[in-house]
């Protein structure tokens, strides 16, 4: 008889685990709709700070923010194209849909955190650059995709922690 109540109280405990973990992944905000998605042109570059690849922990956050002409041609619950850099501590494929696959057309704000991102629970923490490359209005790094490119290579990026 035990058994079964000890039974019970785990197979209760792991149904509400069940609900909770299920309920939480099913934010409305991080739904894209991939039905309306629009075509993307592969980006890569390379990023350096001081002239040095980032070592791990240290990881870098690109995002590419659109302008406003841009923002109103793209679907709305399109994510901004993003990428974190690669194990090398220096390579990035930026993705807006899936991993890497690419950008849409537009003009483009390149904005970069640096920090430390843990690869357990998927925080991150900005730091060398005390956000100076973190604010769209601010990065002087622009990219435009024509959409006819059959990819672009920002080539290297080089920031400064000063």
């Amino acid at each position: 008889m035990n058994m079964t109540r000890s039974f019970r109280k785990h197979l209760g405990l792991l149904s509400l685990l069940f609900l909770v973990g299920l309920v939480s992944g099913c934010k409305e905000e991080g739904f894209v709709d991939v039905r309306n998605k629009v075509p993307v042109v592969p980006v890569t570059g390379k990023i350096l700070v001081d002239g040095k690849p980032l070592v791990y922990p240290q990881q870098g956050r690109i995002i590419l923010h659109p302008d406003a002409p841009t923002q109103e041609k793209l679907p709305k619950d399109i994510p901004k194209p993003s990428s974190w850099s690669a194990p090398d501590g220096s390579t990035f494929e930026i993705g807006t849909y899936d991993g890497s696959d690419g950008v849409p057309a537009g003009t483009y704000k390149l904005t970069v955190e640096v920090g430390k991102r843990s690869l357990m629970n998927g925080s991150f923490r900005g730091g060398d650059l005390k956000e100076k490359y973190k604010d769209p209005e601010t990065s002087e790094i622009s990219v435009t995709i024509t959409g006819d490119e059959g990819s672009i290579d920002l080539g290297t990026i080089e920031l400064t922690s000063e």
